[in-house]
């Protein structure tokens, strides 16, 4: 769980719960987390002050090698259907994709931008589609759809064009069921597709 204190993590499905700071003191808040699964669990968490990489086990966390600065949405981290190791995640302006569990951050330079002067919530969300991976991204102003052809393994060619979805209102969130978009929480309400 990230809080304005840092995040609590909890090994026995919620009973009892163990703080930690990602970010070493100074400002502590994390807005987002995200845990990779697979043999090495790796927890990943945004804030102000950037993103951290940690471990369910107490430890030190680490810096991602890229800069991306600081994330500020509750939705920013996207998880992959394709591979444990792949992640996205939004700064509300910019999208980036992980291979490596968070490692390294990769802009995808084809989304949209959002201008940050809208009232939507930044979010990713990731759908397998027959032979494509479907990313929806909200940009803080508006929603977008990739299809993203799946490559050989588990990479994507994300450099396609993306398709400007018809919404009414600032988007805050997506929720999908399999790979369609049911449910829309938006600035305007509760959108159902």
């Amino acid at each position: 769980v990230g809080t304005s204190e840092g995040v609590f993590v909890s090994t026995n499905s919620g009973l009892s719960w163990t703080w930690s700071d990602p970010f070493g003191g100074g400002d502590r808040r994390v807005f987002s987390v995200l845990l990779t699964s697979g043999a090495s669990p790796r927890i990943i968490a945004g804030g102000p002050g950037g993103v951290r990489l940690g471990t369910i086990a107490p430890g030190p966390w680490v810096p991602s090698n890229s800069s991306i600065g600081g994330i500020w949405g509750i939705h920013a981290f996207g998880r992959s259907p394709l591979s444990t190791s792949q992640a996205f995640v939004t700064t509300g302006h910019l999208l980036y994709r992980t291979e490596d569990a968070g490692t390294n951050w990769i802009q995808i330079p084809s989304a949209p931008q959002g201008t940050g002067q809208c009232a939507g919530t930044p979010f990713i969300k990731a759908a397998l589609g027959k032979g494509f991976l479907n990313l929806y991204y909200g940009n803080a102003c508006d929603l977008h759809r990739l299809a993203a052809r799946i490559l050989v393994g588990s990479a994507a060619d994300y450099s396609g064009a993306w398709q400007e979805l018809m919404v009414e209102h600032f988007p805050r969130d997506l929720a999908l069921d399999q790979r369609d978009p049911v449910l829309l929480p938006s600035n305007g309400g509760l959108h159902n597709s």
